[in-house]
């Protein structure tokens, strides 16, 4: 195949570089300094258990000379964060069309140009595979998602921390065809555990769901996951939220599916065990399933970055609560304290290891919620 990582960070980099490794033709379009380390030097990927794995895909910073360098690609991965997938997909529409006969004028039955390549959308959060669909047309878009925990320490260095996998779906409404089950093929020739899920709000719902763990509760409370796990009123919190998203899950009609590494199921059953039960087997879970890196969102909030994805996690599964009549305060109080300290209009200050604070303001959100009358 010849693939392009549009996007390419730790997730774009451990994918495409794997799948350089086994064969396939390979470009990764990232941020200038990595592209430049990857052209210079290679890509050397370091999984779990001391292994160490050297590919040598291309590497550009701009897309049209991606592409130049690639010709046109089989199959897109685009990896890029949840805040940049409109500005992204109309990135990727605009130069895909440049490579074909009509230019950005050939349109396909799907909406988009003609003859464009499979899209295989693995941002984090719901609702990209939409947008994405908009600019390249739904029949041409797959769904992702990886549970293997990774970092871009250095350019030109991606992390695999745990094993995980990968989990694929098309289109709810579009035939999987043979096309899946082929890429799923060259995925698990690259090192991957791959798993097949019905559709892509199965499969993006599921992964949204095995985000959440002390994800959010972490960032706002500066907290590491053992000691969200530690205090039983924070861990009431954590596993509330994970149950407003398993009735949304439900009302949409999404399945509960077990990704590599990521027993959704499971996951569920147990949220109904006693607190202090609930609390030992969860920490032990956690400390499995992330190895030693640290939630996403705290990453990003010490790194004092200005944007997340916290959006597309607790705060969708608030505004589709909304949409379906259900309660979820919890998923809305984290939501609403964590965007507002990304954007400066809350203080880290006021709710760092302050676990009261935070317990308050969902007390605020449950009482301004409407009542459900379902519940």
């Amino acid at each position: 195949m010849r693939v392009l990582a549009f996007g390419a960070g730790a997730v774009g980099s451990l994918l495409g570089g794997r799948l350089a490794a086994s064969g396939h033709q390979v470009v990764l379009l990232a941020r200038a300094p990595h592209a430049r380390a990857v052209s210079d030097r290679g890509l050397e990927i370091r999984g779990p258990g001391d292994e160490v794995l050297r590919a040598r895909p291309g590497a550009e910073a701009d897309p049209a000379r991606a592409l130049q360098a690639l010709g046109r690609p089989d199959l897109v991965l685009f990896t890029v964060k949840g805040y940049d997938v409109p500005a992204a997909a109309g990135e990727l529409a605009r130069a895909l069309s440049a490579l074909l006969p009509g230019g950005a004028g050939a349109k396909g039955g799907g909406g988009g140009p003609a003859g464009l390549p499979w899209v295989l959308v693995m941002a984090n959060g719901v609702g990209h595979e939409e947008v994405v669909s908009q600019a390249v047309g739904r029949d041409r878009v797959l769904a992702g998602a990886l549970t293997a925990s990774t970092t871009l320490p250095e350019p030109g260095v991606v992390v695999q921390h745990t094993r995980g996998g990968l989990a694929l779906a098309p289109m709810r409404g579009c035939p999987a065809g043979p096309d899946l089950a082929v890429l799923a093929g060259h995925l698990g020739t690259a090192g991957f555990r791959v798993r097949l899920a019905p559709d892509h709000l199965t499969l993006k719902w599921s992964k949204l769901m095995l985000n959440l763990w002390t994800n959010a509760t972490c960032a706002i409370l500066d907290l590491s996951p053992s000691q969200v796990f530690f205090h039983p009123r924070v861990f009431a919190l954590e596993r509330e939220a994970f149950r407003e998203g398993l009735r949304v899950m439900r009302r949409l009609g999404a399945q509960r599916f077990d990704f590599p590494g990521g027993p959704l199921r499971l996951l569920a059953a147990l949220s109904s065990l006693p607190g202090p039960l609930l609390r030992r087997l969860m920490a032990r879970r956690g400390a499995a399933g992330r190895g030693a890196k640290l939630p996403s969102l705290l990453i990003d909030i010490r790194a004092a970055k200005r944007r997340s994805e916290v959006g597309f996690l607790n705060g969708a599964i608030a505004r589709k609560a909304r949409e379906l009549g259900l309660r979820a305060p919890v998923n809305a109080a984290l939501f609403r304290v964590l965007d507002g300290m990304f954007q400066g209009r809350v203080g880290r200050e006021e709710f760092r290891g302050q676990p009261q604070r935070l317990l308050e303001e969902v007390a605020r959100q449950r009482a301004s919620w409407p009542a459900d009358p379902g519940a």
